[in-house]
């Protein structure tokens, strides 16, 4: 135990209260390893809800864990004070991290790009559908934290492939007519379009040598 000044009164701290800072910073760091390790393991086949899920589950039991291994009695170290209130502390904290890496920067993914153009639903006939060359077509919503997470990847596969294949990217929340009659029921989803007819689909986040795959076997369509 060691004794510190608040003013003129000496306060008594534990060391498991020292604890509360490294404690906080180690839960933060490890559910969102866990949350990018998950994503790229898995991929996200239900939309966002799923990662919210999994981050909030995943911050309440490492909180659990340190309120259960570092208890204090004094009720200031809000973390390691018991296992109910470390679950509440690191629920909380994996929403935060959840919603840091799903709604930050929304405006990069809502934007064109140097190998994928963001169009409008007036010209999907245009773009897609009459387009001499295969299209893949990128769903997204710009609340959607794997849509954030898939565009930059589709923007480094699709470099080498702009000579072979369109890439075009539409915001479903600007769209809705054509996300219905498209049967978008979950993002990020990507299509891809031969002669305007759909011949692939993929929902959710894909990895990376699985979108790949499946946009190679597109080019070679032509």
């Amino acid at each position: 135990m060691v004794v510190s000044r608040l003013g003129k009164k000496p306060v008594c701290r534990s060391r498991s209260e020292r604890m509360t800072f490294p404690a906080f910073t180690a839960l933060v760091l490890v559910t969102f390893v866990s949350f990018r390790g998950f994503e790229a393991r898995y991929g996200v086949k239900d939309n966002c809800f799923m990662m919210l899920i999994f981050t909030i589950l995943i911050g309440g039991g490492l909180g659990a864990a340190l309120g259960y291994f570092g208890k204090c009695s004094s009720g200031a170290c809000p973390l390691t004070a018991n296992p109910r209130r470390g679950a509440m502390v690191g629920a909380l904290l994996g929403l935060l991290v959840h919603f840091a890496s799903g709604r930050s920067g929304s405006g990069s993914v809502n934007v064109s790009t140097a190998n994928v153009t963001r169009i409008q639903e007036s010209q999907f006939e245009t773009e897609v559908v009459q387009s001499t060359l295969p299209v893949v077509v990128d769903f997204y919503a710009s609340w959607c934290g794997p849509c954030k997470i898939l565009s930059p990847m589709l923007e480094d596969l699709a470099g080498p492939l702009t000579n072979k294949v369109k890439f075009v990217k539409i915001n479903v929340d600007e769209a809705n007519t054509l996300a219905q009659r498209m049967e978008i029921q979950a993002m990020p989803t990507l299509l891809f379009f031969k002669n305007g007819k759909v011949v692939d689909r993929s929902v959710g986040l894909p990895s990376r040598e699985l979108l790949k795959t499946r946009l190679e076997s597109l080019a070679k369509m032509l």
